[in-house]
């Protein structure tokens, strides 16, 4: 096999239930060049192990794991495990999808390729996605931001580093060279952070231009086990509690201290905001769950569901 020209990184744990999905959603890219798949199971005890091996040796030449027996993640002091994933890495180029998500549009490689490719001053592309809701039975398509991707390179670091940007970690290619460049202090500023995506799109986008495509080509996935799932609220407070600290400890990282303390007055007045308004915020919620009901989102999570993993990966190519 020729030397993969993109490496995908897939961090897994406990997703025996949509691993085959998002390996699917791999095997069904259709390329003009190679492409490796390094999995990742970080021990899972349940049977995401043995799924993946059964791929594996199906397509040895591309889907390539590691299956550990102990759990990295829950270790003090974790490296990042995406970066520790990436280490055999061959490619010039990098994607990413954790196991629970998956690629819908076959040709969602072969885009942001073409893209960077004939964009040397690009350093990260994203795209848009579709939202597969366990917990509400739903699934919706993502808003595309008001304006035009690439931003001036300081104000698109700026809406990163506060999360006010479209871009997400299972949509993300970039340049395997500026994440080398980057990945010291990506690392520092990722240390015992309960995610990594704000830091990396961050540092990728200091070194060049950060592009999106106005197209869903991937679905993301909430669940019960999801790290954005909130339903727990004790889980919820120590995730954000988490974040927020992460987002300071960045600021000071990066000279740019001011970032941290106007961050943190939004938290605050988040946390202060009035009883009503929390409500409010709540109703509102609810209602957007009534409408995804309401038109028809429902029933088509129930047809999801009976299909094979192949079959959903195709279905949301045609879903609006």
């Amino acid at each position: 096999m020729s030397t993969p020209l993109v490496s995908i990184s897939c961090l897994t744990y406990k997703h025996e239930e949509y691993i085959r999905d998002c390996l699917e959603g791999f095997l069904s890219q259709k390329t003009t060049f190679p492409f490796e798949v390094l999995i990742h199971d970080d021990a899972s005890p349940d049977a995401t192990p043995q799924i993946i091996k059964e791929y594996a040796e199906k397509y040895p030449d591309i889907i390539k794991p590691i299956l550990r027996e102990t759990n990295l993640y829950s270790v003090p002091g974790h490296r990042c495990i995406n970066l520790v994933n990436l280490e055999r890495a061959q490619g010039k180029y990098v994607a990413i999808c954790e196991g629970d998500d998956f690629w819908c549009d076959p040709y969602k490689l072969q885009k942001q390729f073409d893209l960077l490719e004939s964009h040397q001053d690009y350093t990260l592309c994203g795209c848009g996605l579709y939202y597969l809701n366990h917990l509400h039975k739903s699934y919706s398509p993502q808003g595309f931001p008001p304006e035009e991707w690439p931003l001036p390179q300081d104000i698109a670091c700026k809406r990163i580093f506060f999360d006010n940007h479209p871009f997400h970690m299972l949509a993300a290619f970039f340049r395997m060279d500026s994440l080398r460049t980057v990945e010291d202090n990506l690392q520092r500023d990722v240390m015992n952070a309960p995610m990594g995506d704000m830091q990396l799109f961050y540092h990728l986008a200091t070194q060049g231009k950060v592009a999106f495509i106005r197209e869903r080509m991937v679905t993301y996935r909430q669940h019960a086990s999801s790290f954005s799932c909130y339903d727990n609220a004790e889980k919820a407070k120590r995730y954000m509690q988490r974040w927020y600290e992460t987002h300071i400890r960045m600021a000071n990282n990066i000279n740019h201290p001011e970032w941290g303390k106007e961050y943190w007055k939004q938290v605050e007045t988040k946390i202060n905001a009035p009883s009503n308004m929390k409500i409010s915020h709540f109703v509102r919620q609810k209602m957007t769950v009534l409408k995804r009901f309401l038109r028809g989102d429902y029933s088509n999570f129930r047809k999801y569901l009976a299909l094979s993993p192949a079959e959903r990966v195709r279905m949301f190519c045609k879903t609006e």
